[in-house]
């Protein structure tokens, strides 16, 4: 489970520079405000990983 952890983590981190915790990527995954305020760890989140991850 640490691997998946640090697999999502990297891959929404690095793009944008963002150093979020797995508690705050959770977070800002379920707040629909980060649609309109286009986070992009969100983003890269729902768009970067790979699908059965």
């Amino acid at each position: 489970m640490i691997d998946v952890t640090m697999t999502v983590l990297s891959m929404a981190n690095a793009p944008y520079g963002a150093n979020l915790a797995a508690q705050q990527l959770a977070a800002r995954i379920v707040d629909p405000a980060s649609v309109t305020a286009n986070d992009g760890s969100v983003f890269a989140f729902f768009s970067e990983r790979r699908e059965g991850l």
